[in-house]
């Protein structure tokens, strides 16, 4: 059950991609023959223009793997520790490229959508951590 609630959260996730994720304006120039020009709106995708590796194209890797975790996670029957921590991780990751594009600008759909799947990832990884650690201790009770 916890497994196809993550496949859906990493599915929204890989909509996000295509959804723009905040808004912000700014004035442009004034011209002689326009004394109040309109502000122009710009619409952020996760993946920017600005010409960086770090800012263009990493936050769609963070977007992307959590699909690889929770297809991961399909193929074992146990859970392992290290997946649970990088699915931790990116779930943070996500959460702090949702942040960036909210303290830059105004969020829209794709900025909450974001957010929300992020945050059902990051309370299932907590919730199966618990999970593993309750597991673990049952066992060492029964030994």
């Amino acid at each position: 059950m916890l497994k196809k609630i993550k496949l859906i959260a990493a599915l929204l996730l890989l909509v996000c991609l295509f959804l723009p994720l905040s808004t912000c304006s700014r004035q442009p120039l004034p011209v002689k023959n326009q004394p109040n020009p309109e502000p122009v709106v710009i619409e952020r995708y996760v993946a920017g223009d600005s010409g960086s590796l770090w800012m263009d194209y990493v936050p769609v890797v963070v977007f992307v793997l959590p699909l690889l975790w929770v297809l991961l996670s399909f193929r074992q029957v146990l859970v392992h520790w290290a997946l649970l921590l990088a699915e931790l991780l990116n779930a943070v990751a996500v959460l702090a490229v949702v942040y960036l594009h909210d303290y830059t600008g105004r969020l829209v759909l794709g900025g909450y959508l974001a957010a929300s799947a992020s945050i059902t990832l990051l309370l299932l990884v907590i919730l199966q951590f618990v999970g593993r650690v309750r597991q673990g201790l049952q066992q060492q009770g029964d030994v």
